[in-house]
C-alpha cells in the first residue's frame, strides 16, 4: 500500500468524519464534505470484486431503481415547470451520496467514528438547549431564557426535534451494550436529557409524536416476552402525564385539535381554511388528493407540484408557504412520480424496517429511524424539506451499516 493511497484514504476518511459531525450544525457544508469524502474513497477503494457485492445488495438496488424513476419523469418535465423541476433535481441527485455511503460504510472503522460523530453532535445541541435555560449562547438561535420556553439551538424545532429522537434511541443502545457502570451512567443521563429536551425544551408536537413512537418501537423490539404491551401502555401513559404537566406542550396540542377540527368543517362547507399549521396541512392533503385523482398511475413529473397546486387552489393559497410540497411525502411521491414512485418509497421504508426489526443486536437504532421517516413522511415532506432529507439520506446507510455487519457474521 503506497503512502500516497494511505494519505488519499485518511483524507477521505476526515471529509467523512468532520462531515458527520458537522451536518446537524451545518447541514449543506456537512453533506458536502461527506461528499466529498465518499466520492474520493469511492474512486481508491471500489473494485471490480466490491462493486459487485455494493451493487447487489438490495438497498442499493432499490435506492438506484427510484433513481431511475426519477430520471424518466423528468425526461418529459414541461419547460413552464424547468425551475421548480430543477429545485426537485437539487435534492434527488444527493440520493447518490446515500448509495456511496452503504459501499463506505462497510468499513467498520468509517461506521463507527461516523456514529460517535453524529451522537457527539447531537450532545452538544442536548447539552445547549438545556443551558440555554441559563444563559443566551452565542452558537446558539436567539431564544427566552427560561424553563419550559422553546430552546431550539439549530435550525428548526422540527429538525432538531429527528436529530433528538435518533440520539435517545442511540442512547438506549448503548446502554444496553455498555459494559460497565461509568459508561452506563453517561449513556442513561444523555437518555434523560434527550427525553426532556423534547418534552419540555421544544414547541414541537412533531417531538412529542415522534418520542412516543421511538420509545415504542424499541420496546416491541426489545422485551420478546407479553410483558412489551404493559411496557408499551405505560411509556405512553408517562409521555401523556408529561405533555399534561408542561402547560405550553399541553396547550399546544389543544391548538392542534382545534386547527384540525376548523379546518374539517371549513373544507366540508367547500371553504379554504385559515393558514394555520394543522388547517394548511389537511387543505394541502385534501387538494393535493384532486391533483393526484387526475392523473394517478403515470404522475405529473417531477417539478409538476407548485404548477398543479397553483392551478388548483384559490389565489392566495398559491404562496410561498404552500405551494412547493403538501407536508406530506407520499402524496408528493405520488404526485410527480406517479404510483410506480410510491411503491418503491414504501418498498424501501418496508425493507428497512424490516431489516432493523428483525436484528436483535444492531436494530433498533435503524428500526427508530425509519419510524421517524414514516410518520414524519404523513405530516411533512422530508425527502424533499432540505435540512430533513440530508439528514435522512446520511443516517440510514449509516445505520443500515450495522445490519449488513451483523448479517455478515452470521453468514
Amino acid at each position: 500500500m503506497s503512502s500516497a493511497y494511505r494519505i488519499i484514504n485518511a483524507l477521505s476518511f476526515s471529509l467523512i468524519f468532520i462531515g458527520y459531525f458537522l451536518f446537524p450544525w451545518k447541514i449543506n457544508q456537512g453533506i458536502a464534505l461527506v461528499g466529498l469524502g465518499l466520492i474520493s474513497w469511492a474512486i481508491f477503494n471500489l473494485r471490480s470484486e466490491n462493486i459487485k457485492k455494493w451493487l447487489s445488495d438490495p438497498l442499493t438496488k432499490l435506492i438506484l431503481a427510484f433513481l431511475l424513476i426519477c430520471i424518466f419523469q423528468t425526461i418529459n418535465t414541461p419547460e413552464i415547470w424547468s425551475a421548480s423541476a430543477s429545485d426537485s433535481i437539487s435534492r434527488y441527485y444527493k440520493y447518490i451520496f446515500s448509495i456511496l455511503a452503504i459501499a463506505a460504510m462497510n468499513e467498520k472503522h468509517i461506521r463507527d467514528a461516523c456514529l460517535k460523530a453524529f451522537f457527539a453532535s447531537i450532545l452538544l445541541i442536548v447539552i445547549s438547549m438545556h443551558l440555554n435555560i441559563f444563559w443566551n449562547l452565542p452558537w446558539s438561535n436567539p431564544t427566552i431564557k427560561g424553563w419550559g420556553n422553546d430552546q431550539t439551538v439549530v435550525g428548526d424545532y422540527i429538525t432538531q426535534n429527528l436529530f433528538v429522537c435518533l440520539f435517545i434511541i442511540l442512547s438506549l443502545d448503548f446502554f444496553k451494550k455498555s459494559i460497565n457502570l461509568h459508561q452506563k451512567i453517561f449513556f442513561s443521563t444523555c437518555f434523560f436529557m434527550g427525553v426532556h429536551a423534547i418534552l419540555f425544551l421544544s414547541i414541537g408536537r412533531t417531538g412529542y409524536v415522534l418520542l412516543t413512537s421511538v420509545l415504542g418501537i424499541y420496546t416491541l423490539w426489545a422485551i420478546q416476552s407479553k410483558w412489551k404491551w404493559p411496557v408499551l401502555i405505560v411509556i405512553i401513559g408517562s409521555v401523556s402525564i408529561a405533555l399534561y404537566s408542561s402547560q405550553h406542550a399541553s396547550d399546544r396540542v389543544k391548538l392542534a385539535v382545534t386547527e384540525a377540527n376548523n379546518a374539517i368543517t371549513d373544507i366540508q362547507n367547500n371553504k379554504a381554511p385559515e393558514l394555520t399549521s394543522i388547517g394548511a396541512r389537511i387543505y394541502m392533503w385534501d387538494q393535493t388528493w384532486k391533483i393526484i385523482s387526475q392523473k394517478p398511475i403515470a404522475g405529473w413529473g417531477i417539478g409538476s407540484y407548485p404548477h398543479q397546486w397553483c392551478k388548483t387552489v384559490p389565489e392566495y393559497w398559491c404562496n410561498e408557504t404552500a405551494k412547493y410540497h403538501p407536508h406530506n411525502q407520499y402524496l408528493m411521491f405520488w404526485v410527480e412520480l406517479g404510483i410506480i414512485g410510491l411503491f418503491f418509497y414504501l418498498a424501501i421504508l418496508w425493507y428497512l424496517m424490516r431489516q432493523g426489526y428483525r436484528d436483535k443486536n444492531n436494530g433498533a437504532p435503524l428500526a427508530a429511524l425509519i419510524i421517524i421517516l414514516i410518520i414524519d413522511s404523513l405530516i411533512n415532506s422530508p425527502l424533499y424539506v432540505r435540512r430533513e432529507y440530508q439528514f435522512f439520506l446520511l443516517s440510514i446507510p449509516l445505520l443500515y451499516s450495522y445490519i449488513r455487519s451483523s448479517t455478515k457474521k452470521i453468514n
